[in-house]
């Protein structure tokens, strides 16, 4: 067993779900990949391209202070949402409706224990899906765990409720 690092700490400091503050940072690129921003803790965050509006000139500019949910932890990055429905892509739709999440919710109360399979496993940054009926969920193990094995059967419980993002956040 290999000891925490970095992708570790950061998945500590920033869990998904969290909401945070950042500021977007200038971008050389700005326009191929995304946005960069500079959040309140040593990690940077990055926006993709696919989240954010088809026009780039509604893209939130350098120097713009907003709010992002995370939504996945890479090496040396913290992958985020923008919660200013103006910074987010018209194509994005949520994965379900606001009466669909609010059935999830009351199905998957915080707290309560689900049973979840395993459907894939990515190991360059340590996560893997579940499968939790017709949810899929995605989980990280840190540098010092066995990663899960596909087909692996095991019981989680419903640690949050991300609401920009309707997910439901696990762990094991």
């Amino acid at each position: 067993m290999r000891e925490r690092d970095d992708l570790d700490a950061a998945r500590l400091a920033l869990p998904e779900g969290t909401q945070t503050v950042g500021r977007i940072r200038p971008n050389r690129h700005a326009g191929r990949i995304g946005v960069f921003v500079d959040l309140t803790s040593p990690y940077l965050g990055f926006v993709d391209v696919l989240h954010l509006p088809e026009d780039a000139d509604r893209w939130p500019r350098a120097g713009v202070v907003t709010g992002f949910e995370v939504i996945q932890h890479r090496r040396g990055q913290v992958r985020l949402w923008p919660l200013d429905a103006g910074f987010r892509s018209a194509r994005h739709r949520h994965p379900m409706t606001g009466e669909q999440w609010s059935a999830s919710k009351r199905a998957h109360p915080v707290g309560a224990t689900v049973t979840a399979e395993v459907t894939h496993v990515f190991r360059s940054n340590r996560e893997y899906v579940v499968r939790l009926g017709e949810i899929w969920v995605g989980l990280s193990w840190t540098a010092d765990a066995e990663p899960p094995t596909v087909g692996e059967v095991g019981e989680y419980t419903v640690a949050r409720h991300a609401e920009a993002t309707r997910r439901i956040l696990l762990t094991r």
